[in-house]
C-alpha cells in the first residue's frame, strides 16, 4: 500500500525518497532474512549435503 501510494503520487519525481526507500528496504531485508533462514534450515536438516 505504501509503495503504491508513492508511485501514484510520483514520489520519486517530487524528491520524496522517504516514501520509497524505507518500505523498499524493509521488503529487501525481509527477503534476505527468509533466504538466510532457508540456508540455515538446509544446513541443519541436511548436514551431509555438499555444496559446490
Amino acid at each position: 500500500r505504501i509503495l503504491h501510494d508513492a508511485q501514484a503520487n510520483a514520489a520519486t519525481i517530487n524528491g520524496l525518497w522517504w516514501w520509497v526507500l524505507p518500505p523498499g528496504l524493509a521488503i529487501a531485508l525481509l527477503g534476505l532474512g527468509f533466504a538466510f533462514i532457508g540456508a540455515a534450515l538446509n544446513t541443519i536438516l541436511f548436514p551431509k549435503m555438499k555444496t559446490i
